[in-house]
């Protein structure tokens, strides 16, 4: 786990407001088929010790992983 940066918000994990971590993660996962390994940003909440996405990071994590799918299949 890679740290980004730290932001101070409002925490949708834990509903408090606290520094909260944005973080890169190397993730495996099947996408027709086949398996592709990508980055996928998430926020994490060292209070619940809990990982995260919003609404930016779900899309991004979501190309990621297709993009991944792409070059795997052109391979």
């Amino acid at each position: 786990m890679q740290v980004l940066e730290t932001i101070r918000k409002l925490c949708v994990c834990c509903m408090e407001e606290h520094d909260v971590k944005k973080v890169l993660l190397r993730e495996t996962n099947i996408y027709k088929g086949v398996s592709v390994k990508y980055n996928a940003e998430y926020f994490y909440c060292e209070k619940a010790d809990e990982m995260y996405a919003d609404e930016q990071q779900m899309t991004s994590n979501d190309s990621a992983m297709k993009n991944a799918y792409r070059m795997a299949a052109a391979c």
